[in-house]
């Protein structure tokens, strides 16, 4: 297993750090077979316009295969629901995407494998969850939940977790495995 990449870039090796970074992000997400292994090790991505933010989530979700859950993390305004529509196009979901705050989950189908897009924002228990049926939904297709922090205890076995950080002009978009 590789060592963890630092959440702290320094200024002079910005450009250096940042093209690096995304080369073993390629690296990674390119393997030779379709196995988990694929993504061990914690990647830091630096990310300064909406377009890298769709693209790292279309270049993950190209390279998943199976049912699983992406878990977004991020205050508010942070590109959550962007980095989703990133996602469901690189699942080949070709319709608007958005944020299902009031809906609580959003049905995408018509890509690879169906995506639920859940928001835990506005969700004070964990049983509301549980109630709609969130055991029927991870058999069913790819989990895609914006605020997963809010109930860490629901989360399955296969998770990818996607931490985005704002700092100065730039968002720093950490993805981890930490149950795989």
């Amino acid at each position: 297993m590789l060592p963890y990449v630092g959440r702290e870039l320094h200024h002079r090796r910005k450009k250096l750090t940042s093209f690096f970074l995304k080369k073993m992000f390629l690296l990674f997400f390119l393997p030779s077979s379709h196995d988990w292994c694929w993504m061990c090790v914690t990647m830091v991505h630096e990310i300064s316009s909406s377009e890298e933010m769709f693209d790292l989530a279309r270049r993950l979700a190209e390279q998943w295969d199976g049912h699983g859950m992406v878990a977004l993390i991020g205050p508010m305004g942070a590109g959550k629901t962007h980095f989703s529509k990133g996602f469901a196009a690189g699942m080949g979901f070709a319709s608007e995407v958005t944020s299902p705050t009031f809906a609580l989950v959003q049905e995408y189908r018509g890509g690879r494998l169906p995506i639920f897009h859940f928001d835990w924002y506005r969700v004070e228990l964990s049983d509301e969850i549980l109630e709609i049926g969130w055991d029927e939904y991870e058999s069913q297709g790819v989990l895609l939940v914006e605020w997963a922090d809010l109930f860490p205890s629901l989360w399955p076995e296969k998770v990818i977790v996607v931490q985005i950080e704002i700092k100065e002009n730039c968002r720093y978009v950490t993805i981890d495995t930490p149950n795989n």
